[in-house]
């Protein structure tokens, strides 16, 4: 190997060396924030769900057999599924846009929700839409299946219309999430996602012979 060549390698290795350092060693650390979450469960836990909107209320079962979703009645009427894709998805985990109040007494951000008129500032004293989701898990002792529920109030939207203000019972926090929840849940009552009705069909009718 030449001279001349080292000395080229030599000064391509401190170039190389001195970017890394300059560029790269010393490039400011980038915190990802993790996504914020309203809550988070698995989809295959939901097993009723109940959504009262105002004065009118409708309720949707698992059947334990096939795991579709059918209307709570005597007939177990199924959901259209062109309506229905979605729904358990939205319940099972919705990211939340912001976190706007916690508990009161916590010294952090966001402020506690310890204003008494935030919640009807938000619709959350009187929400509209009212959703109900039972749980289905199996009890680690005995093996029996267990049903808890819990309650998800909605409330107005952002004056954007981009976000949902939501609340879960029992708990203070408000949370935003994505303003398709108040109108999908809305609609399951206002709009039941019956079966659509089956076009009829007619047989055309069989020629008879002349004379006959």
């Amino acid at each position: 190997m030449s001279f001349r060549f080292t000395i080229i390698l030599v000064v391509a290795l401190i170039l190389v060396g001195g970017y890394v350092y300059f560029y790269e060693l010393r490039r400011p650390t980038q915190f990802v924030t993790p996504p914020l979450w309203f809550y988070n469960l698995e989809m295959d836990r939901i097993s009723g769900i109940d959504v009262a909107l105002q004065d009118k209320k409708i309720s949707f079962v698992r059947d334990p057999a096939d795991k579709s979703f059918h209307f709570n009645d005597a007939a177990k009427t199924p959901v259209n599924l062109e309506r229905w894709g979605g729904v358990t998805l939205l319940l099972s985990g919705p990211q939340s846009k912001r976190l706007l109040c916690t508990e009161t007494g916590k010294a952090s951000l966001p402020p506690p929700c310890n204003n008494p008129d935030i919640y009807a500032n938000y619709g959350l004293t009187k929400p509209s839409v009212v959703v109900d989701v039972t749980l289905e898990d199996k009890d680690d002792q005995t093996g029996k299946l267990v049903h808890n529920t819990f309650t998800l109030f909605i409330g107005d939207q952002t004056p954007d219309g981009q976000n949902n203000y939501v609340q879960m019972k029992d708990y203070p926090q408000i949370f935003l999430v994505d303003g398709s929840w108040g109108p999908v849940f809305a609609r399951l009552v206002a709009e039941p996602p019956y079966p659509p009705t089956p076009t009829p069909t007619f047989a055309p009718p069989t020629p008879t012979k002349a004379g006959s």
